[in-house]
This record gives structure tokens, C-alpha cells and sequence, in this order.
């Protein structure tokens, strides 16, 4: 950890001149980034604004924000600004500003004396930004108590607190995509026909399953079937109800409208994040493709090859076992696996098929978009059900993805299927998102 320590200039200059180069990295030549200034807060504190001012920029389009410094008499390369406790992403041009938590990336570091960089590139698909947030302050913690930051640097896998004591959400852009699939009748088990769909606005979706971890972290108690405590904490939840995790009401509510002790009541009051929740059916779809029309969304992967990248099958697994704790006869690593131990799909998201079913905020129901009562209305942010109750199960919800002790029919990127929203099952797990409003 770097360690040297420099003397602050007074309050009233702050860290003004520390920022004095800035530099646009990208293939557009008229994209400039020019004014930029960089100030401490005062009362001294860890977090620094840099506000700078963009031209140049393309109508509608956005871009991603890094930031790299380097400190005189401290050994080493620039470094990145891991921590920022705004959104990296801009548009138009004008003046913008970032904030980075100096001290979440430099603990013990007090400087003004360093000179940083600012790049901005155009944000497509792959751009990888990230939203973490903090549970470390575990199941006892009050509102605010999750601090929540963003950055562009990827996580540490080979470091589990990715999967344990942080949550990790990477941004999927907004878009049109093809959602379903045009061989529903023989194929799918009730996978939506062939439609358009796009989503306005762009979402962040945890980049792993919920873990046991994590869910202890939030609401204290360990309810998965496969326990064993040697390899549980960064196995995905599941043996837990759609009740449990947002509400035991029977529809989509308001973002201000879920069971308060649940896991995303708890999670939005110690967050502070409102549009926090499950994904809508159409954003899980949306994440999984990745940009890509595959059935599975790997290019060259086929229900031959498809156990080396998802957990299914009832195989054994790639890591380690995850049996139920109780079981002292099976050997091998039956159950479960290690969220993160499969290959991500394009964007850096995994285990979207296989490993646990992903329970999304839906209710069920096996019209496809083709009758009368769809308006183009109902292709736009689609949640729940456009015919409402009279063709649903109100009790139904679905779940998308597959699971371990499912074939490869199950693990397609348009499979849908159907469970109690009080059912539990040692198949059936989720990932949160957040939506960007």
C-alpha cells in the first residue's frame, strides 16, 4: 500500500491545480476535453471533484470517464482512480464532474502535490463500468450504511470479496433487441415468438448470482440447501421464495412499494438506490444475449461443449464441493458451483445459464405477443403482464436461465419456466439490478 504522505496546500486551494492536464483518448479527433479543475472538499476529506468541460460529443451518445494520477516520490506507474462515487458515463457537451474517493483507492495518502489525467471514450457495448457496493457493514446495518461507488477496472476474481462482503454491477446500455425465439412451439417450453423489445434506459445487473455470502450479509441467515460451510459463502443462494427476496404481493409494485425487511427493501434503505430490484424479464433476456443472437449466447457453443461454460446437467462441478452440509457420503463436488467459475458472456456477466434459475419480477403467462390486446406500448420497458390477471396465474412468477440438475434444453437464453412466488428450491436463485433513471 502506498504510503508516502505530502502536505496539503490550504484549504482555499485545495487540489485546483493538481488536475492541470487533461487528454481525450479516442478515435473521434474533435472530441476535446479542456478547464479542468480538481478541488478537495472542505472540511479535508477523502473525496475530490474533478469538473472539466466536453466538445465534440455526438448527439445521444455517451461516454466513459477514467481517471489515472501520479504521485512525485511515490515508486510505480499511474495509477487509475478506482473509486468514484459517481456514475464514470457522460453525454453532450458542456461542463461535467466526477468525484473520486482518494482515499478508498490510497488509505493514509494526504497529497496535493500530483498531476492526473482524464480520459473519455465513446461507451459502447463492451465498455466495462461498474457499480459496487459495499455490504461489509453486514446485517445489522442501517440506512446508508452500504456506501456504493463505480469504477471501470474490473473486479479481482482470484479476491472473493467480490463474491462475498461487495456486490458487483456491471451497466448494460439501453437498446432494441430480438427477445424469444422462433422455434417456441417445439423447442423452447414456452419461450416468448420472435418479437422486438427495446429498454429505454440503460441497468446495471450484478455481474454474479446473489451469493449465501451476500445474503447473510443483508438479511443474516444462511437458508441454502447446500450448506456445507467450507465452500458455501460463495455459492449462489437459492432455497429462498420471490416472498423473501421482494414481496409477497402478487404483482409488480411502485419502486417505492416492496416488503421493507425483505432483501431489496433492506438492500434499497442501506443503499439508498430506490430503482434497485429484480430484473424485469426482458432486462434478464437482454443481459444474457449480450449483444448476440446465439441460443446459448457463446458463439460456437452447442449442447455438446455447453458443461464447460454453465453449470448444468448435475455433473460435477469445476471448483470444489458444495454439498449439503449434512451429506458426509458424496465425495465429489455435486451442487452448486462457485459463482465466476464459467466464462462470462460478452459483457462480462456470468453464469446467466446454469448454476441456479434466476427468478426475475414477472408474473407468468403463455401469450405470446401476437393477439389482440398488444400495443407497440407493450414492447417498450415491458413488465408483468400486458393482458393483466385473466391470463396469468396471479400466484405464478417466472425464472429464466436454467439450472444445475437441468439438460441443456433448459439453458438457452429465451428458456422460460414458471414457479410459486412462495416456492422454495435449491435450483432457484436471483441477481439484482439497478436501472438508470
Amino acid at each position: 500500500m502506498k504510503t508516502a504522505r505530502h502536505t496539503p496546500r490550504p484549504a482555499a486551494t485545495g487540489l485546483a491545480a493538481a488536475f492541470a492536464v487533461a487528454l481525450a483518448a479516442t478515435a473521434q479527433a474533435t472530441l476535446t476535453v479542456s478547464d479542468v479543475a480538481a478541488r478537495q472538499r472542505w472540511p479535508w476529506n477523502d473525496l475530490v471533484d474533478i469538473d472539466f468541460t466536453l466538445s465534440g460529443t455526438e448527439a445521444g451518445a455517451f461516454y466513459q470517464v477514467d481517471v489515472a494520477a501520479r504521485f512525485p516520490g511515490i515508486e510505480g506507474d499511474e495509477v487509475a482512480a478506482k473509486s468514484l462515487v459517481t456514475e464514470p458515463v457522460v453525454s453532450g457537451d458542456g461542463s461535467h464532474r466526477v468525484t473520486w474517493d482518494l482515499a478508498a483507492d490510497h488509505p493514509g495518502l494526504v497529497t496535493s502535490n500530483f498531476t492526473a489525467r482524464v480520459t473519455v471514450t465513446p461507451l459502447g457495448d463492451t465498455a466495462p463500468v461498474y457499480m459496487v457496493i459495499d455490504l461489509s457493514a453486514g446485517p445489522t446495518a442501517g440506512a446508508g450504511d452500504y456506501p456504493v461507488r463505480y469504477t471501470t477496472q474490473a473486479p479481482d476474481l482470484s479476491d472473493d470479496t467480490c463474491r462475498t462482503t461487495e456486490m458487483w454491477l456491471r451497466r448494460c446500455p439501453a437498446g432494441t433487441f430480438t427477445m424469444g425465439c422462433d422455434a417456441y412451439e417445439s423447442e423452447s417450453n414456452g419461450a416468448w415468438k420472435s418479437h422486438e423489445v427495446t429498454l429505454s434506459k440503460p441497468f446495471y445487473i450484478g455481474i454474479f448470482e446473489c451469493t449465501q455470502q451476500q445474503y447473510y450479509q443483508v438479511l443474516g441467515t444462511w437458508p441454502s440447501y447446500y450448506s456445507n460451510e467450507d465452500y458455501r459463502a460463495t455459492r449462489p443462494v437459492e432455497n429462498v421464495a420471490w416472498d423473501d427476496v421482494r414481496s409477497s404481493r402478487t404483482y409488480w409494485l411502485s419502486d417505492g412499494d416492496v416488503w421493507a425487511n425483505g432483501f431489496i427493501g433492506k438492500m434499497r434503505t442501506r443503499t439508498g438506490i430506490l430503482p434497485l430490484d429484480l430484473p424485469t424479464e426482458a432486462q434478464w433476456e437482454y443481459a444474457a444475449r449480450a449483444g448476440t443472437s446465439y441460443r446459448f449466447g457463446w458463439a460456437g457453443v452447442d449442447g455438446m461443449n455447453l458443461k464447460n461454460y454453465a453449470r448444468c446437467t448435475n455433473t460435477p462441478g469445476p471448483n470444489g464441493k458444495s454439498v449439503n452440509v449434512s451429506d458426509t457420503t458424496v465425495t465429489t463436488d455435486y451442487g452448486t458451483a462457485k459463482v465466476g467459475s464459467y466464462p462470462s458472456n460478452n459483457w462480462g456477466i456470468y453464469d446467466m445459464l446454469g448454476n441456479v434459475q434466476e427468478m426475475v419480477g414477472d408474473a407468468w403467462h403463455r401469450y405470446y405477443p401476437t393477439g389482440d390486446g398488444y400495443t407497440a406500448s407493450d414492447f417498450t420497458d415491458p413488465r408483468g403482464d400486458p393482458y393483466g390477471a385473466s391470463s396469468s396465474s396471479l400466484n405464478d412468477r417466472i425464472v429464466r436461465g436454467g439450472s444445475l440438475s437441468e439438460n441443456e434444453a433448459a439453458q438457452t437464453v429465451y428458456h422460460r419456466n414458471s414457479y410459486n412466488f412462495q416456492a422454495k428450491a435449491r435450483t432457484t436463485g436471483f441477481r439484482v439490478v439497478v436501472t438508470v433513471k
